[in-house]
């Protein structure tokens, strides 16, 4: 019988969410869990069922936490153009951190996880739609604004952002130099006209 839960299981969410972020899955053991979390394994064990388990919770808490609220704050924040070009510069000038390690959990999953296990595939397809969606909203606002060229190829573009913006988080995952990264940002700009 496992040992009672003897922990804040939000709080071990959250720190172990930073650990999968920074290691990723492969790269991180129940060991790792619980010196980063300080919490021990009979009450990790207590409240799931193994490491993957806990990863399909700090999958979820980072789609809710960061990207969730960054997309929000980026539409709150301004235009439609200029929502799409914050994007860009934050995810090319990310600041790492332990609270915020290189790369985002959802790409890194996707190439790391999401090929082999078909659950953790439809957590990231979920949430990559939610950025895809924001793209061509963005598009289409700014469109109906006359910020961005009625005859712009609204699909390709919002694909070719999509596809851009994830290669500049993979990007940022493996310390490209910060000159690289700034051609991403420009690239996405001259889409955009």
């Amino acid at each position: 019988m496992p040992a009672p839960k003897q922990h804040d299981t939000d709080a071990f969410i959250d720190r172990a969410m930073r650990v999968f972020w920074s290691r990723g899955y492969e790269g991180t053991s129940i060991n790792d869990l619980v010196q980063a979390t300080g919490v021990n394994r009979g009450s990790i064990y207590a409240s799931f069922e193994g490491k993957r388990d806990i990863f399909l919770a700090a999958l979820d808490r980072y789609d809710e936490r960061y990207r969730a609220r960054f997309l929000a704050g980026l539409i709150a924040a301004g235009g439609p153009r200029e929502a799409i070009l914050a994007a860009f510069r934050a995810a090319a000038e990310q600041v790492t951190t332990p609270e915020s390690p290189a790369g985002c959990l959802i790409v890194n999953s996707a190439v790391e996880l999401a090929p082999h296990d078909p659950e953790i595939a439809a957590a990231v397809t979920a949430s990559l739609g939610e950025l895809r969606a924001f793209f061509r909203q963005r598009i289409a606002e700014a469109q109906a604004a006359g910020d961005i060229a009625p005859d712009l190829d609204a699909e390709a573009t919002t694909t070719t952002l999509y596809a851009l913006f994830l290669g500049l988080r993979v990007m940022s995952r493996a310390n490209a130099p910060a000159a690289q990264k700034e051609q991403i940002v420009v690239q996405a700009m001259r889409l955009l006209g």
